[in-house]
């Protein structure tokens, strides 16, 4: 059984002798150090859409020059095959069968693969343009003039999702993508050019052998549950005292698509997208056992409770919008890593675009990335800027201007948090926790064998991330041959887990801002591990190993309830009834009077708590019985308690709790 934590191997350019060509695209931006070539034995080629395989194999095998049809990766729908050429020919016979394949009429595009020497990564060059203006005024329309008088630009449209950017589809001529970006980029008031990238994805790997086995929702520490830490869980079951998820929150889980057919999923499917072109709506090929990877993290998330089936999602009311980006193909491109899936940074940020403004999901699920060591080989110190806007673009603006959360797993090699986390401070990244509570390493209590995730700067939050029972494509196809797996592994698995949390928080509070709905995320995470959370961050204490810590579903989602409001359905639910504060609007530092629901309740040891719509505590007061009745600053009474008002303006939520973190009662403050 496999699963896999995704991570692009991207190439970036470098002059290279071979076929002496100008790959400068970006002038203002130098490459890192890296033994970049031009792969002399590979081309991207691109057919026509609507050319049938059959048709591109009978063209392909006419060329003279490239080695036979079977040689070849042709990645499915596109039209973009990866043809190899004979090794033994020249550089003039190589630029020969370039030509040769461009005179074809079926053919729109040929253009080179780079490779770095040391690592084998690769990115093919397509024959688009991406580029970005820096205003929509008059002073820019110049520019797209000059760009469309380029004897290669065949036609310039904006982009349907990312305004002021655009897309110059390019005429046949072999080669030129990237002397076109470097044209591009040199105009006035350009602020980026670059090639759409063919990119090819690094998987994780990791090897491994239905409600009872999900000790990430409830740790029993059996030996069934891989005789992890009683509790070492997301307290899931005690979160859904409050809420399962509400119907109308919808998560996007872009992957590889999702089984839209799974008996334990069916119920929660909104329409997909596949952002690859293939027309599938967000469902996988699942020709490849690895087509399985986005129904698993689907699983995990919103897969059906109480219909007697497999498994019970964190949010399992809430929806699920599966979204293709990438696909696998049978091709070995990297020794031992077999099958591998394919994207272009075009699919990515179509993908984003859809999801937020389209589909208007709440909270999106990514578990994939570029690691840093790759990332680094490409021009300036990101990845693909169009896929970076589009990710920027999401979270601000989606959730009609609330915000998006995003989520993505933070990498399984033991690195830092990976792209695009490091560039788009905003994206969320999620380390993988065992079931012991420690930060997934070779040797933590789970046994699995598969590195580790990634820590240090740029860490938010972790989530369980080993052993993961989910979903897997219906019948044989997939990682098992049924229609579940028992060892779903990596931060590919704790990305989703946090996602569904989150699906959970919305439920019970869909007004809650990016940033408020984050705060209640991170300030509620459990600091386990025994680890030094001696970092102050914006949300509490941090540590490099598990972030804020790893997550607790329980305590987000029952202030999540609290910042909505005394007079929402959850404190209905729960018959909270109000706490009287006087005065209900107050000034900075005055004292407010916090008269409790009932005199005869026993107020020993209950705790009195006020909350900022961060979830963040800004007092705490344990509550005993007086020795007398008289109500002094701070002195607590059989009806009544004084205390300061916070020291900032703003809302704030004043909560009763029980011994054990119960709220009782509730109430809020405007401090002004």
């Amino acid at each position: 059984m496999r699963s896999f934590l995704l991570a692009f191997i991207i190439v970036a350019f470098a002059n290279c002798p071979f076929l002496n060509l100008n790959l400068a695209a970006q002038p203002t931006n130098s490459h890192n150090n890296a033994k970049i070539q031009i792969n002399p034995y590979k081309l991207a080629v691109q057919f026509a859409l609507g050319t049938s395989l059959a048709q591109q194999k009978q063209i392909l095998c006419e060329v003279n020059g490239l080695l036979p049809v079977q040689n070849h990766t042709y990645l499915q729908h596109t039209g973009i095959v990866v043809v190899k050429l004979n090794p033994q020919l020249t550089q003039a016979q190589t630029l020969q069968t370039a030509e040769t394949l461009i005179q074809n009429e079926k053919i729109i595009g040929v253009n080179e693969i780079l490779r770095d020497a040391s690592s084998g990564g690769e990115v093919g060059l397509l024959n688009q343009v991406f580029f970005r203006i820096l205003t929509t005024n008059a002073n820019a329309k110049p520019n797209l003039t000059s760009i469309q008088q380029h004897p290669d630009v065949l036609a310039i449209v904006p982009h349907q999702y990312l305004p002021n950017v655009y897309t110059a589809k390019l005429r046949k001529h072999a080669f030129n993508a990237q002397t076109v970006a470097a044209y591009i980029s040199r105009q006035p008031n350009i602020t980026w050019a670059e090639p759409n990238y063919l990119l090819t994805l690094d998987v994780h790997k990791v090897n491994d052998p239905l409600y009872k086995y999900q000790w990430a929702h409830k740790n029993d520490g059996s030996a069934l549950q891989y005789n992890g830490t009683p509790d070492a869980d997301m307290d899931i079951e005690d979160a859904w005292f409050y809420t399962m998820g509400d119907p109308n929150i919808k998560v996007a889980v872009l992957d590889s698509g999702v089984d839209t057919n799974h008996i334990d999923l069916v119920g929660n499917l909104l329409p997909g997208y596949d952002a690859t072109g293939g027309g599938t709506k967000g469902y996988p090929s699942i020709e490849k056992e690895s087509d399985a990877h986005g129904t698993a993290c689907a699983g995990i998330i919103a897969a059906k409770a109480d219909n007697n089936e497999g498994v019970a999602g964190i949010a399992p009311n809430c929806k699920i919008i599966p979204i293709r980006i990438f696909f696998y193909v049978d091709t070995i491109e990297i020794p031992g890593f077999g099958k591998l899936p394919y994207s272009t940074s075009e699919y990515m940020a179509d993908a984003f675009g859809w999801a937020s403004l389209t589909a208007q999901a709440d909270v999106l699920s990514n578990s994939w990335g570029l690691p840093p060591f790759l990332k680094n080989l490409l021009p300036g110190n990101g990845g693909p800027q169009l896929v970076e806007e589009s990710i920027a673009q999401a979270i601000t603006a989606g959730r009609n201007g609330l915000g998006l959360p995003t989520f993505f797993s933070s990498g399984n090699v033991g690195d830092l948090p990976q792209w695009p986390m490091d560039i788009v401070t905003e994206a969320i990244a999620v380390n993988s926790s065992s079931m012991c509570d420690e930060r997934k390493h070779p040797q933590s209590c789970d046994g699995e064998d598969w590195w580790e995730g990634n820590w240090g700067a740029g860490l938010d939050i972790s989530a369980p991330g080993v052993k993961i029972a989910t979903c897997d494509p219906s019948g044989s196809y997939g990682y098992e041959s049924g229609n579940y797996t028992y060892t779903f592994n990596g931060t590919s698995s704790a990305c989703p887990n946090a996602a569904g949390e989150m699906a959970l928080i919305l439920s019970v509070n869909p007004s809650l801002s990016f940033k408020q709905a984050y705060g209640l995320l991170c300030t509620h995470a459990d600091k386990v591990g025994g680890y030094a959370y001696d970092s102050t961050a914006t949300y509490g204490t941090w540590s490099k190993e598990l972030g804020y810590g790893r997550i607790n579903a329980l305590n987000a989602v029952a202030y999540a309830s609290i910042t909505k409001g005394v007079d929402n359905d959850i404190a209905i639910k729960n018959n909270l009834s109000n706490l009287v504060i006087m005065p209900s609007v107050s000034g900075v530092g005055q004292n407010i009077r916090i008269v409790l629901p009932d005199e005869n309740l026993q107020i020993n040891n209950l705790n009195l708590c006020v909350y900022n719509v961060l979830g963040q505590i800004v007092h705490h007061q344990r509550l005993s019985s007086p020795n007398n009745n008289n109500n002094n600053n701070n002195a607590t009474s059989k009806t009544a308690i004084n205390i300061a008002a916070p020291s900032l303006s703003g809302l704030y939520f004043v909560v009763l709790l029980s011994e054990v973190g119960t709220p009782i009662s509730s109430g809020k403050i405007m401090v002004q």
